[in-house]
């Protein structure tokens, strides 16, 4: 991608490859923009595309204050964050990975999203102790000390905070899932 950003469609189509377009963006913006929070959406490539899903992350971002959403634009989570947070009026910012560089891209993709300061990491993902991006993510939010939030099964029908050692249950299904919002303890991010 070059320059940085692809020309802006209403609230969609802001699309950047690095922190410092981010920021370039951010400054030609209006102070009612520049002063938006942001908030980092991340998660599973295979977080399903089904109603109860959806209503999971469409939920999140209905008691947020506007502000601009940060993702990675990969299939699953990432884009249903996308659309929710669209739903409700936040901004949206797509921080592509250059794929050919190999697996270190998304790696760099999620610090250069971690660096344009978000005051909220929000991880919906269909593993307990999230994917490894996932965990990458909220690992290194977790050390810059911004505030988490992990969104997963337990595997009793239901989400709810994570252990400080989650295990993968051994029998669940997302379509059973009733969602509740809880907050992660930053000793349930693992390595």
């Amino acid at each position: 991608m070059t320059g940085g950003l692809s020309a802006p469609a209403g609230n969609t189509g802001r699309r950047f490859d690095s922190a410092d377009a981010f920021a370039a963006w951010l400054s030609a913006q209006p102070p009612a923009v520049r002063e938006l929070p942001r908030y980092l959406a991340c998660g599973s490539r295979d977080w399903p595309d089904t109603p109860l899903a959806t209503s999971v992350v469409a939920e999140r971002f209905t008691f947020l204050p506007r502000g601009i959403v940060l993702h990675g634009d990969c299939r699953g989570a990432d884009r249903a964050a996308a659309r929710a947070a669209e739903q409700h009026d936040h901004i949206t910012c797509a921080f592509g990975a250059d794929w050919a560089r190999g697996r270190q891209a998304g790696l760099d993709r999620n610090l250069a999203m971690l660096a344009c300061d978000p005051a909220l990491a929000i991880a919906f993902t269909t593993r307990v102790g999230g994917t490894a991006g996932t965990r990458h993510t909220l690992r290194h939010a977790y050390r810059r000390g911004i505030p988490l939030e992990l969104w997963a099964p337990t595997g009793d029908a239901d989400f709810h905070r994570l252990p400080r050692r989650p295990r993968a249950p051994a029998d669940w299904t997302l379509d059973a899932q009733v969602a509740r919002r809880e907050r992660l303890l930053p000793q349930g991010v693992s390595s």
